[in-house]
């Protein structure tokens, strides 16, 4: 059984999310017959804003296992950093909340605020923020978030080639603020 890989999960709960990473750590050990067992104990953790938000954290590592009808136990202790993708901006932390809410959390300040009400898939690039509102059919909207102006997306399909057997097309799509 020497030299087979064998994966080990652990989750941290930061708030209300929760976040899955999966990690490679190598461990040399001489002749194993058998795993007995394995367990992860004084799993401790931390959320971090650095140039980016990260969860470090460490957690002891136990494996149990046998070689020739003795058993022995594997201690390690295992430290991690894994990154997190939020968006934040100017020290505000942009997300979505349980009830479909577009909300700004400000990190110096520690004050929240609503931005949007009941919207989906939301996606900031830059000071804008283009989500969709279902109440309108579907629509996508584009928020700015410095003028605070909320503006409905036209999207315009177009045709570029007609096929009489297939009828196949490439369609390329327009995003033209209304």
């Amino acid at each position: 059984m020497s030299g087979k890989v064998y994966e080990i999960m652990t989750k941290a709960t930061l708030a209300k999310g929760t976040k899955k990473t999966i990690s490679k750590h190598d461990y040399l050990v001489n002749d194993i017959d058998k795993i007995l067992g394995c367990w992860i104990c004084n799993h401790q953790y931390r959320g971090v804003i650095k140039q980016q938000p990260v969860i470090e954290g460490s957690f002891d590592l136990h494996i149990w296992y046998s070689h020739l009808n003795d058993s022995f136990l594997l201690k390690q202790k295992v430290t991690y950093c894994d990154e997190i993708d939020l968006s934040i901006k100017n020290h505000v932390l942009y997300y979505c909340d349980s009830n479909y809410n577009y909300q700004a959390y400000d990190l110096n300040k520690k004050t929240t605020t609503q931005i949007l009400e009941n919207i989906y898939y939301p996606v900031i690039k830059g000071n804008e923020v283009y989500y969709q509102l279902d109440q309108d059919d579907e629509s996508l909207y584009c928020y700015d978030l410095t003028t605070k102006e909320n503006k409905k997306l036209k999207i315009v399909v177009e045709n570029k080639k007609k096929h009489k057997k297939r009828r196949s097309r490439s369609v390329r799509r327009l995003f033209e603020i209304l």
